[in-house]
C-alpha cells in the first residue's frame, strides 16, 4: 500500500528549456501495417528556437521524409502528409511553457503543400494509372488541398507522440486517466505511468467511444471522403452501426525517455488498431541526435 501511494504520488510537469537558437533534430525509423502490406516511415525532424516573445518563443518545425523507393501505393498513401510538407518550414508560435498556440504562417504552408500535393498526384497517375477509375485527378486534388486545415496542423504537432512538443506545459502523474484524441480523430483514454525519478513517462491509450460518438466519427470520415455517399450512409448508418460491421477498438503506447532540459532523448512508439475490419499496427522509434 505504501509502495502504491508513492508512485501515485508521482508527478512531473514538462516545461522545456527553450532559448533563440536552440536546436533539437529527431531521426524517426518505423514500419506500418496495413492491409497485408509492411511499409516504411522514415523522417528527421527539426525544431529551432528562432526568437522569444512576450508571451512565449517561436519555432520553426522541417521534416525531412526518406522515401523507400519499394514502397507501394498504400506507402505512399499513408506518407501523403509528410509527402505535402516536405522541405516546408512550419513556423509555430508558442506561450512561455512551449505550448504550441498558433501557425504563423499557415497560408504560405498551405500554398507550398498545395503545390508538393499536385506533384505527388501526377507522379502517382503515371506510376498507377488505374487510380483514375476510382476518381480523377482534379477530385482528388481538390479533396488533399480541402482537407489542409489549420486545425488539423496544429493537431498534428500538439496531438502526434512522436512530437516532442505533444508534452509541453502538462502535468503528468502516475495512474491519472485523461480523455485524448489521438492523430486519427480516434477518441481514447489515456494513463499515464512515472518511473526511473520521473524520467521515464509511460503512457498508455484505448479507444474509448461511445456509440454516438462512433456514429459522428463515421459521419466525418465519410463526409470528408466521399461527399457524395454522406446522405446515404446518415440514413443507414443506426443499422449498420448495430450489425457490428463499424467497430473501432486497439490501443496506442508511447514511452518517452527525458532529458534534464525537458526534451524527450527518444520515444518508443506503438499503434494497434481494428478500424471497421481494416487491421492498422505502427511502430516508431524517435531518437534525438
Amino acid at each position: 500500500m505504501t509502495l502504491i501511494a508513492v508512485m501515485v504520488q508521482a508527478q512531473v510537469k514538462i516545461v522545456p528549456q527553450l532559448a533563440e537558437g536552440m536546436k533539437q533534430v529527431y531521426e524517426l525509423k518505423g514500419q506500418a501495417e496495413m492491409a497485408g502490406e509492411n511499409i516504411n516511415l522514415n523522417s528527421t525532424n527539426t525544431y529551432v528556437v528562432t526568437g522569444e516573445t512576450p508571451d512565449g518563443y517561436t519555432i520553426d518545425i522541417t521534416s525531412a521524409m526518406k522515401v523507400d523507393e519499394d514502397n507501394n501505393l498504400m506507402g505512399i498513401m499513408l506518407n501523403m502528409v509528410q509527402v505535402m510538407l516536405k522541405d516546408i518550414v512550419i513556423k509555430v508560435e508558442t506561450d512561455k511553457e512551449g505550448v504550441v498556440k498558433r501557425i504563423i504562417n499557415f497560408d504560405e504552408v498551405k500554398t507550398k503543400a498545395s503545390a508538393n500535393f499536385k506533384d505527388l498526384i501526377d507522379e502517382l497517375y503515371e506510376q498507377f494509372p488505374e487510380m483514375a477509375k476510382g476518381i480523377s485527378k482534379d477530385q482528388l486534388f481538390k479533396q488533399g488541398v480541402d482537407a489542409i486545415k489549420e486545425d488539423q496542423l496544429l493537431n498534428g504537432i500538439l496531438l502526434t507522440p512522436t512530437s516532442p512538443l505533444s508534452l509541453n506545459g502538462k502535468t503528468i502523474q502516475t495512474l491519472v486517466q485523461e480523455p485524448y484524441i489521438n492523430s486519427q480523430n480516434i477518441k481514447m483514454k489515456r494513463v499515464y505511468f512515472l518511473t526511473n525519478n520521473n524520467k521515464t513517462i509511460t503512457a498508455t491509450s484505448k479507444v474509448d467511444m461511445t456509440k454516438d460518438e462512433l456514429k459522428d466519427f463515421i459521419i466525418k470520415q465519410v463526409e470528408e471522403s466521399a461527399p457524395d455517399q454522406l446522405e446515404m450512409v446518415k440514413q443507414n448508418i443506426d443499422m449498420i452501426i448495430n450489425s457490428g460491421m463499424m467497430t473501432i477498438d486497439g490501443t496506442e503506447k508511447v514511452t518517452y525517455q527525458m532529458g534534464d532540459n525537458g526534451w524527450y532523448q527518444s520515444a518508443d512508439y506503438s499503434l494497434d488498431l481494428d478500424v471497421m475490419g481494416q487491421k492498422i499496427k505502427t511502430t516508431m522509434e524517435a531518437v534525438l541526435q
